[in-house]
């Protein structure tokens, strides 16, 4: 992007006839756009860092979920086998 910016200016400068006043200024300002465009773009790559941490939260959440439901009806047949398993043994 500053690259952009440098080529950018070097044109004008031509354009401009070597009026280094104009070219000092618009420099200047071209300097100020990308300094308020970078945090700028930089809290729109955090956001959506953010949305996306929030979205693999709410997918291991879930999985998570079947995973707990999963292992508790193991341990629910686990345990009518070993009720089941036990009461011949008590007859």
């Amino acid at each position: 992007m500053r690259q952009n910016l440098e080529d950018a200016v070097t044109r004008l400068e031509g354009l401009i006839g070597g009026n280094a006043s104009d070219v000092t200024a618009f420099d200047t300002a071209l300097e100020v756009t990308a300094l308020q465009t970078t945090p700028e773009a930089a809290d729109d790559a955090i956001w959506d860092a953010i949305g996306q941490l929030q979205s693999d939260l709410d997918v291991s959440e879930q999985t998570l979920s079947t995973v707990i439901i999963v292992f508790a009806v193991i341990l629910g047949v686990v345990a009518v086998v070993s009720v089941v398993g036990l009461v011949p043994a008590l007859r």
